[in-house]
């Protein structure tokens, strides 16, 4: 997930009515302010069943002060009437006239209009970068022209103290991303889950979905927002916990419910402490920050590798294992496998040696296993580009060969965020949390598919096993909505498909 750098002028937020409990906490001290290229805007009525249409939604929320921009200025029926300044409500408008490489600006905030200037030399600085690769493909006067016009865009998102830049200029992400000063410059599909983000972390669960009177930006509390991503992440579970249930309620195992449930319930908190971890390293990054990162990380193993164990223990029961006990129940247990090679030789191929799910497994037990030996550390370094300080996990108490070998298995070691050093391991925890999250959501899903759980007694499945049933809650499951979701917490793979 990217990482938003701190920038904008802080507002006090209006008081909350009524009289709010003690220990709720306060409002942002303000709100999240974003610019975005105005044809990247996906305009209501639309069902939100694409990520630019989510986070046109998600930019009307109260919480957040969005301004659109373009380049040929705002369409002439969005200026104000009458014989004031040149404004048009919600864009940030060039005022015409004026210096094409130092222009003014003006835009209307709550506190009333706001006429802002542009310094500096980077408007002409563009347009002579002859050696960038943006527009190459136009004639030169086209391409400085079109450079300009990236860098006046950028210039704008500065003068306005914007936190977000939402575009999608080659030449943006070429050369000014990461010269900006407190910008984070971001497309479309970037933006969403950080946008989500920062709503979660002021306790707003808003999503932009279908309902009776068409699309509206909606409430949700925070325990359905995760629950409804952590069923989207997981479709194999729809199935696994129908036959759960059906054989409990038949007089059958009345623990298989639990256990089910349970996998879903870890994986849901461990979406939760993914978020924390997102949430400390997009700060200024200092000790307390840093203790918050590795502290939410370390949870995270925890709650994935006990969703990997109560699969686990649910396939033992399906499958009639008699020895070992339930309790030495695990996917990298070799006697215990055995058992399962003989039973059902498709679930056991799942996490084989060699398999990408077996790498996931090794690297998720080397992470959870460190809570019985030496702690993460966290290493304070100067990012080269963007001159802020990051927060790199250190971990001294992981088997290095184990490790690097399950990651150079699966995809490298830097698709991991880990970079071998010549003492021990570092790691980047956002890279490494998310890429983790997502393959063992992936084993989850195959571990499931692949269990039996059809030959359990009392268990008659039908399509409707396979994905949300009814009851009073349905517009809540409507595929708009779990994609919405999906897409807010940065879920990639299977929960992207409808």
């Amino acid at each position: 997930m990217p990482q938003l750098a701190p920038s904008g002028p802080a507002g006090w937020p209006e008081p909350e009515r009524g009289y709010p409990p003690l220990f709720r906490g306060r409002a942002p001290l303000r709100r999240l302010v974003v610019l975005i290229d105005n044809h990247l805007l996906v305009e209501p009525p639309h069902r939100a069943q694409s990520k630019a249409a989510q986070l046109s939604g998600l930019l009307a929320h109260a919480m957040i002060e969005f301004y659109r921009y373009a380049d040929e200025g705002p369409p002439d029926e969005s200026f104000l009437a009458g014989d004031g300044p040149h404004v048009a409500p919600g864009w940030v408008a060039l005022k015409p006239g004026t210096d094409e490489d130092n222009p003014a600006l003006v835009y209307s905030r709550e506190a009333g209009i706001t006429h802002m200037g542009i310094v500096g030399n980077g408007i002409p600085s563009a347009g002579r970068d002859m050696a960038a690769s943006s527009y190459q493909g136009l004639g030169s006067m086209q391409a400085a022209t079109r450079r300009r016009a990236d860098a006046t865009a950028v210039e704008v998102a500065e003068a306005i103290d914007a936190d977000l830049f939402v575009t999608d200029r080659p030449y943006v992400f070429e050369k000014l991303a990461q010269q900006t000063n407190g910008v984070t410059c971001l497309t479309p599909d970037q933006a969403l889950p950080l946008v989500g983000l920062y709503l979660r972390a002021q306790g707003a669960y808003a999503v932009y979905g279908p309902n009776s009177l068409g699309p509206a930006l909606a409430r949700w509390n925070r325990g359905l927002l995760y629950w409804v991503g952590a069923r989207q992440a997981l479709p194999a579970a729809w199935r696994w916990i129908s036959a759960c249930v059906q054989h409990a309620q038949g007089g059958g195992d009345d623990r298989l419910p639990h256990l089910g449930g349970s996998l879903v319930q870890r994986v849901e908190r461990a979406l939760r402490s993914r978020d924390a971890v997102h949430l400390a390293l997009n700060q200024p990054q200092n000790n307390d920050t840093a203790d918050d990162a590795l502290a939410a990380f370390d949870e995270a193993a925890l709650l994935l590798m006990g969703a990997v164990d109560a699969s686990a223990r649910v396939a033992h029961t399906v499958l009639g294992i008699m020895k070992p006990s339930v309790r030495r129940a695990g996917w990298q247990n070799g006697d215990w496998m055995s058992e399962v090679q003989i039973r059902r030789s498709a679930l056991a191929a799942v996490v084989a040696p060699g398999t990408a799910a077996e790498a996931a497994l090794t690297i998720l037990r080397l992470m959870r296993n460190t809570i019985h030996g030496e702690a993460m550390a966290a290493i304070n370094r100067r990012d080269i580009d963007s001159r802020q300080m990051r927060t790199i996990m250190s971990m001294p108490g992981v088997d290095q060969a184990a490790l690097l070998a399950a990651t150079g298995a699966a995809g490298g070691d830097a698709s991991w965020g880990i970079s071998p050093q010549r003492r021990g391991i570092h790691a980047d925890a956002g890279v490494l949390l998310d890429r983790l999250f997502h393959e063992v959501v992936e084993v989850l899903n195959r571990l499931m598919e692949e269990t039996p759980v059809e030959q359990l007694a009392h268990v008659a499945l039908g399509p409707a096993n396979s994905g949300p049933q009814g009851g009073k809650s349905d517009a809540v499951w409507d595929s708009a909505n779990r994609l919405a979701v999906a897409w807010q917490l940065g879920l990639g793979g299977r929960a992207e498909q409808p």
